[in-house]
């Protein structure tokens, strides 16, 4: 592999990373220079958020085109996290002949044929964050060299990241940066499509809600500080008035599932909201089952958005404690199965016994069934054979724009 001029294109970058250019755009145009100076098939920017990963950016060739910012994937399996626990080396000219690197899943970013992570040296205090670069067949020319070019763009790259999250955090600002997102309504919305699994028909969407603001943070992150600063109503109606807007492009007669929490039921006066010719395609799906001690205040905002044809879910069943006792209080008309339960289903005894006990007790009650999180055929596999309803996952159809899911529901 030549070496010549790698080192020289990070002076201008140095330079570029200063403002006024937007700090996604820096991380972009970095990303863009290290893949195509080592002729990579991808190079991008993850963010450890717990037992996941996150995509913060990315440079690809077509073939990853589908992947945006803000997805999220379990860390466990992956060759990112691998590298961050040190089970693999940085540098991986040939993953094929690693056998360490043969037991580990290919993932989102598809085949891995060679590849080198750094993670990040952060100095603000964030989570892990790692640079990648891919190619999708081995490259055994790949030496330290290149390992040392990818070192330096990761340094690079961690210090943009802490420049714009010092710039980004504090008390006084916090506000501020809320409110502008609410003003601008500065997020995108994704919509995972909801399959039958008995005929693999789309039968509804549920709208996911990406931050745009750098970095890039969790939407449960801009909830919660929302909440410090007294702004999680105001920030969950926009959100949800947005999605609203979505429904007269929707295929018709698919339902919307729109994520709303149990204070935001009580208090946006979400009935006048969805009051309109679209209302009986609504599902609001209770996020936060902590917030289910205000039951009685939540249960006349229910019966008026149920006049209306809205239905409620309630999602995480089998996870969450409280979950168990909101189903019994509200009687929705749709649970949701937890991804964590989904997980390896088709070979996990305990978590079957407790999915079919599930399905015993929502037939009881009269609610539909939704499962999360699916992604392997071998899960979809065992809960149609469960008489699971209604799945959603990577394995059925990724978060996407409206193009996807037309595409989705009508096979084109």
């Amino acid at each position: 592999m030549a070496h010549t001029g790698g080192m020289t294109e990070l002076a201008p970058l140095l330079a570029a990373a200063a403002p006024p250019r937007a700090p996604m755009t820096v991380v972009t145009d970095m990303l863009g220079a290290v893949r195509h100076h080592l002729d990579m098939a991808l190079a991008y920017l993850v963010l450890f958020d717990g037992p996941d990963v996150v995509l913060h950016a990315l440079s690809c060739d077509n073939a990853a085109a589908r992947l945006v910012p803000g997805d999220r994937f379990k860390a466990e399996g992956t060759f990112c996290g691998a590298i961050l626990q040190g089970a693999l080396p940085r540098l991986l000219p040939d993953a094929g002949a690693d056998p360490r690197a043969q037991v580990l899943q290919p993932g989102a970013m598809g085949a891995v044929g060679a590849m080198i992570g750094v993670p990040l040296p952060r100095c603000d205090g964030a989570g892990p964050a790692m640079l990648c670069c891919l190619s999708h067949f081995p490259r055994p020319m790949l030496d330290e060299g290149d390992l040392a070019i990818v070192t330096s763009y990761a340094g690079l790259l961690a210090d943009v990241l802490d420049r714009t999250s010092h710039h980004a955090a504090g008390g006084p600002d916090l506000r501020r940066r809320i409110g502008d997102v609410i003003a601008d309504r500065d997020f995108q919305l994704l919509l995972q499509p909801i399959v039958a699994l008995a005929d693999d028909t789309v039968m509804g969407a549920e709208a996911l809600c990406r931050f745009r603001p750098t970095p890039y943070r969790s939407p449960d992150t801009w909830f919660a500080e929302a909440r410090t600063v007294g702004l999680d109503r105001r920030l969950d109606r926009v959100v949800i008035a947005k999605t609203l807007e979505l429904l007269p492009e929707l295929p018709q007669a698919l339902k919307l599932a729109i994520n709303v929490a149990p204070d935001t039921l009580i208090n946006a006066d979400l009935p006048r909201l969805i009051d309109g010719p679209f209302s009986d395609r609504i599902i609001f799906e209770l996020t936060d089952h902590a917030g289910i001690g205000s039951l009685q205040a939540m249960l006349p905002e229910m019966k008026a958005l149920r006049s209306l044809g809205a239905q409620i879910a309630v999602d995480d069943l089998g996870t969450d404690p409280n979950s168990l006792n909101a189903v019994l209080q509200i009687k929705p008309d749709i649970v949701k199965l937890d991804r964590d339960l989904i997980r390896g289903l088709h070979m996990d005894p305990v978590n079957q016994a407790l999915t079919a006990g599930i399905l015993h007790f929502s037939k009881a009650i009269g609610a539909r069934v939704v499962a999360e999180g699916i992604e392997r055929t071998e899960e979809a596999a065992a809960l149609r054979a469960f008489g699971v309803d209604y799945g959603q996952g990577f394995l059925l159809g990724r978060p996407g724009g409206l193009t996807a899911l037309h595409a989705r529901t009508f096979g084109y």
